[in-house]
């Protein structure tokens, strides 16, 4: 079942323009729900994969529908140049690969122009898996040494070498004869008082 919310999230925030990073919610879920890291990272990228490619179809057929007269013309010219240009999907698909993207504005515009959204989305779930996969590993690690640190300082002796540590200099505040530090810019400590007799 969380592999499923995993999958379902991840398709909607990256058919929509979103504010949530994909990366954070794949990493969310190979550290919190019991789901095997190598899953969460395949799961993440067939959902990222998914929802881009819903977001270029989407912008492909609603572009026909919603974009009309000159700037149609312009669009129609812009898509024959582009497609002549054995070059342009090739471009979005390096540029797809890459861990930081600009994957809205990449699967916009393949979209738009009508280009082969195949190469784009494989290079796409390539980049993805890599970042992905990084992210993971990387939360993972720093969970066991945050872990391993607070189970080998669980004892109180740490905690109390803190204190002392941190109480130090108010002891020997304490103990400076202030007096003399101020009028004669001496440090002295206070004598000792001696008990009566």
């Amino acid at each position: 079942m969380p592999l499923l919310a995993l999958f379902a999230i991840c398709v909607v925030l990256n058919t929509i323009p979103s504010l949530v990073a994909t990366t954070a919610v794949v990493t969310v879920f190979a550290l919190r729900s019991g789901v095997d890291d190598a899953q969460a990272v395949v799961v993440g990228v067939a959902g990222a994969a998914t929802g881009r490619l819903l977001f270029a179809h989407s912008i492909r057929h609603g572009s026909g529908r919603l974009i009309h007269g000159r700037l149609a013309g312009n669009m129609a010219y812009l898509r024959a140049y582009v497609g002549r240009k054995r070059n342009a999907t090739r471009f979005l698909a390096l540029l797809a690969m890459a861990p930081v993207n600009p994957a809205l504005a990449i699967f916009a515009t393949a979209g738009a122009l009508r280009l082969r959204l195949t190469p784009i989305v494989a290079c796409y779930a390539v980049g993805r898996a890599v970042v992905f996969g990084w992210a993971v590993w990387t939360a993972g690690k720093a969970a066991e040494s945050l872990e391993r640190v607070l189970r080998e300082n669980a004892s109180p002796l740490p905690l109390i070498a803190g204190v002392l540590i941190a109480l130090t200099p108010l002891v020997l505040a304490t103990q400076i004869d202030w007096q003399t530090l101020i009028e004669d810019r001496r440090i002295r400590l206070l004598p000792r008082s001696r008990p009566p007799r």
